[in-house]
Formats: structure tokens, C-alpha cells, sequence
């Protein structure tokens, strides 16, 4: 005897009534329930929009990376001819941080 499911008629993924026959599933006018012809209404789809932000973030991180420049850059590191800017560098940190910095509202506005 199974302590899961104690009724003999009942057993696996196979519901079947009392009377040993295979059930099958009814409407509640008791029409079959996979009626030939009838299709299933169309579900609601959700819809997401992004801000002009989120694009170029999104563009950012998606860019595909220039072969031949990454090769480039990889060759002047390993032969110590690859020149860093700080200036350059410090340029683009500030740029970056400025556009991801909100305005504050006005006073008095929320």
C-alpha cells in the first residue's frame, strides 16, 4: 500500500473514475474540453519601455569590441609602448558621473 496515495484507482499521472474508465477533462456545459476548432483566446502580453538612458547604457554594454583594436592595445601593452593619459582617463570619469547624477528638484516640489 502506497502512504502517498492510498487508493488504488488513483495511481501515477493515470486519474481514472471508480469504475476503472479513462477520464477526460469536461467543460462546465460538459462539452470536451479540447473541443476540434475551438482555440484558446489570446493572452494579454506584457510591455516594458526604456528610457533613453537605460538604451545607451544597454548599447554600451552590448557594443561588440573591435578585433583588431583589442589586438592593437593588447601588442603596446606587452611591448611597453601603450601610452595612458590621466588627463583622458580623469575626462571620461567625470563625463560619466555627470550623467548618471538626477537633478535635485526645486524647492518646494516633490
Amino acid at each position: 500500500m502506497n502512504p502517498i496515495n492510498s487508493h488504488p484507482a488513483l495511481t501515477g499521472n493515470d486519474l481514472r473514475p471508480a469504475d476503472g474508465t479513462k477520464a477526460s477533462a469536461k467543460t462546465a456545459g460538459g462539452q470536451p474540453a479540447a473541443a476540434a476548432g475551438q482555440q484558446n483566446p489570446p493572452v494579454p502580453q506584457d510591455q516594458v519601455t526604456l528610457s533613453a538612458t537605460a538604451r545607451s547604457l544597454l548599447a554600451a554594454q552590448t557594443a561588440p569590441t573591435g578585433g583588431a583594436r583589442l589586438g592593437e592595445i593588447k601588442a603596446a601593452l606587452a611591448n611597453g609602448s601603450y601610452q595612458i593619459s590621466p588627463q583622458r582617463i580623469a575626462q571620461g570619469m567625470i563625463q560619466d558621473n555627470q550623467q548618471l547624477l538626477v537633478p535635485a528638484p526645486p524647492a518646494g516640489k516633490a
